[in-house]
């Protein structure tokens, strides 16, 4: 019944392309640094794109390429995460539309990684932090910068990764003394790597 109920939900709403829209401006919302993102609907984010595409909007056509890369590499399907995320990043390149460059490329990196394709990856955090203004985005900054400490955690180039870390960690006490999110995570990290 439950199967059934949300095959109806999706169903009825996604006839509706404002609701379409709006859905996903309110994903956006809730998603600074790719840690709310986990509970998207692929369905969903499919008929955004399709609607997307249909009208010839740009901007909803990135974003959904941009999370179905997310979402695809959440569900361990890299390969096909990195073939969505670079289409947003082509978008987005073309349209001159690069206010979320920095996510997709961080996004792009972090398929990579998963990939164990790292040379790629660094290459698109590199890319990510051209891109990324600290002061407007500092969350995303960090993720990145916290993502450079787990590729090179992953390249067992350890010293590296804690100057990262520790790094990332003084960045994060000291911005986000409230939110112990950030902290959870480098600790949690470091803990993975024996200290």
């Amino acid at each position: 019944m439950l199967h059934s109920l949300h095959a109806f939900s999706i169903t009825s709403f996604a006839n509706d392309t404002d609701s379409l829209k709006l859905w996903l401006d309110i994903a956006i919302e809730k998603d600074n640094t790719n840690e709310e993102i986990t509970n998207v609907d692929t369905v969903l984010l499919k008929k955004v794109l399709h609607v997307s595409q249909e009208n010839g909007d740009i901007k909803y056509q990135i974003l959904s390429y941009l999370y179905l890369g997310v979402q695809y590499n959440i569900l361990e399907e890299s390969i096909l995460a990195t073939k969505y995320l670079q289409i947003a990043l082509q978008l987005a390149q073309t349209h001159d539309m690069h206010w979320k460059t920095d996510q997709i490329l961080m996004c792009q990196g972090n398929a990579y990684y998963t990939l164990r394709q790292y040379d790629e990856a660094e290459i698109a955090f590199n890319k990510a932090l051209e891109f990324n203004d600290k002061e407007k985005n500092t969350k995303l900054w960090l993720s990145i910068i916290t993502n450079f400490a787990n590729l090179k955690a992953g390249q067992g180039k350890i010293d590296e990764a804690l100057q990262f870390y520790t790094f990332s960690y003084e960045e994060s006490s000291e911005r986000y003394k409230t939110d112990p999110r950030y902290l959870d995570n480098l600790m949690h990290a470091l803990s993975n790597m024996g200290f």
